[in-house]
C-alpha cells in the first residue's frame, strides 16, 4: 500500500456509525458539559489514549477494571460508596485483594513446586500424628526438657530418658519390654518422617530460591519508589 503523508494538524471529517442509545448518551454528556457532540466524542476519545497510556499495557488496564467492578459489587451489596462506609470498604478490599491474588505470576517451575508440595503434606500430617503419640508417651518432651534429664533429638524436640516412658492408657503401670521397644521403633519412624520432610523442604526452598529474590528486589523497588515519592 503506498504511504501519503498526513498533516497532523489538519482536521479530518469521518462518518461514523453507531447505536441510538450510544448517540444518545454522547448527547445527554454534550449538552451537560456544554459541548457539541462532535467535541463530546473527540474530547472522550482523547480522554481514553491518555487514560490507556497511564497503564502498563491491557493487561493492567483489564486489572483495574476488574477491581473498579469489584468495588462496585460490594457498593451495590451495602448501598454505601465504598470511600465513605467502612463495612463497604473492607468488603470491597477484600473483593480487590481476591482479583490481585489471581493475577500473581507463578514460578516458572510451579508445578514441580506443586508436587513437592503435594507430597509434603501428607508426611507433616503423619509426623504431627506421630509425634502427638510419643509426646503423650513421655518420649518427645518440651522446650525445656534439657533441664529435666531431657536428651536433645533434631534441633526441636527432645526425647526424653526411657524412665520417663509410659503406657498413655496406663500411666501408673510399669511399660512393658515389648511395648518400649515399640516406642524405640516409633522414634525411628519418626526420624525417618522428619529426614523425608527436611529433605522436601529443602527442594522447594531451592526452587524458590529465584522467587523469593525476585520478591526481595521487589521490596527493594518499592522503597525506591516510596522514597521518590517523599522527595
Amino acid at each position: 500500500m503506498e504511504k501519503t503523508d498526513r498533516d497532523p494538524n489538519k482536521i479530518i471529517a469521518l462518518q461514523v456509525r453507531m447505536k441510538e442509545t450510544l448517540r444518545s448518551q454522547i448527547e445527554g454528556h454534550a449538552q451537560a458539559s456544554g459541548n457539541s457532540m462532535n467535541a463530546e466524542i473527540i474530547e472522550r476519545l482523547s480522554a481514553s489514549f491518555e487514560f490507556r497510556e497511564r497503564f502498563a499495557g491491557r493487561a493492567a488496564l483489564n486489572l483495574f477494571v476488574e477491581m473498579a467492578s469489584q468495588i462496585r459489587r460490594a457498593e451495590s451489596m451495602t448501598g454505601k460508596p465504598c470511600f465513605e462506609d467502612p463495612e463497604t470498604y473492607f468488603a470491597a478490599r477484600h473483593l480487590v485483594d481476591d482479583v490481585w491474588n489471581r493475577s500473581r505470576p507463578k514460578p516458572t517451575n510451579f508445578d514441580e513446586i506443586t508436587d513437592l508440595q503435594v507430597k509434603l503434606g501428607p508426611l507433616m500430617e503423619s509426623r504431627r500424628a506421630l509425634e502427638n503419640f510419643l509426646e503423650d508417651c513421655g518420649v518427645l518432651g518440651p522446650g525445656n526438657a534439657l533441664l529435666s534429664g531431657g536428651v536433645r533429638d533434631d534441633g526441636r524436640l527432645y526425647l526424653m530418658n526411657q524412665s520417663n516412658w509410659r503406657n498413655p492408657t496406663a500411666p501408673d503401670e510399669p511399660l512393658s519390654a515389648e511395648d518400649r521397644e515399640i516406642l524405640k521403633v516409633k522414634v525411628q519412624e519418626r526420624q525417618k518422617l522428619a529426614d523425608e520432610t527436611a529433605a522436601l523442604e529443602a527442594k522447594i526452598a531451592k526452587l524458590l530460591k529465584p522467587w523469593s529474590d525476585a520478591k526481595a528486589r521487589g521490596e527493594v523497588i518499592y522503597r525506591q519508589l516510596c522514597n521518590q515519592m517523599e522527595r
